[in-house]
């Protein structure tokens, strides 16, 4: 394997796993972190996964190159619904905050029935504040959430601990994810 070409490997510690890729630089090498998956029983080093994979994606490093982990978009709800049972990073801004069954929801359009919705459960709720996401004041606010998009009235993600949640910045050009480029390296597989 020549200096610049890149290696992939899963890692996996303890119940946590994230998907790793390794960038040559010369004779330097550095692990890009693709695509970080965490439990709410093994937070350790996630923060620092996190800044890694937010590095390797700002540089289409890994998986980031490719068009199919792409960053979801809250709004495309009829995306989400054909990604259901699929782990997935979406993004979008918060327009209501809701509470009810148990559960605090976080959705994006007026219609909680048919848009894209996080599920936080009312037991979690405290491990959020202690991180600082108070969830009840996230309406207007732009966020990245990561987890398993499932199906219940429609796509939702369960949020279980704070480090699925990730608070943006407000994008001044829009609060779609940026889309990659179509490549040419080979078949791809529409979703």
């Amino acid at each position: 394997m020549g200096e610049t070409e890149p290696t992939a490997m899963v890692m996996r510690w303890r119940k946590s796993s994230w998907w790793m890729a390794r960038a040559g630089f010369g004779s330097r090498r550095r692990w890009w972190v693709a695509r970080i998956y965490s439990f709410p029983d093994n937070r350790a080093c996630v923060r620092e996964l996190l800044a890694s994979e937010n590095d390797a994606r700002e540089k289409s490093l890994g998986l980031w190159a490719s068009p199919v982990y792409r960053i979801e978009s809250a709004e495309d709800v009829d995306r989400l619904g054909r990604l259901t049972q699929s782990y997935q990073l979406v993004e979008g801004r918060v327009l209501r905050v809701g509470e009810g069954a148990g559960r605090v929801y976080l959705n994006f359009t007026r219609d909680w029935k048919s848009d894209f919705t996080i599920a936080v459960a009312r037991k979690d709720v405290n491990a959020f504040t202690a991180e600082g996401i108070d969830l009840k004041v996230l309406a207007g606010k732009r966020v990245r959430v990561r987890g398993w998009v499932i199906w219940r009235n429609d796509p939702m993600i369960e949020a279980t601990h704070p480090e699925q949640i990730e608070l943006l910045a407000d994008d001044p050009k829009g609060d779609k994810p940026k889309p990659r480029p179509q490549q040419e390296s080979g078949p791809a597989i529409a979703l």
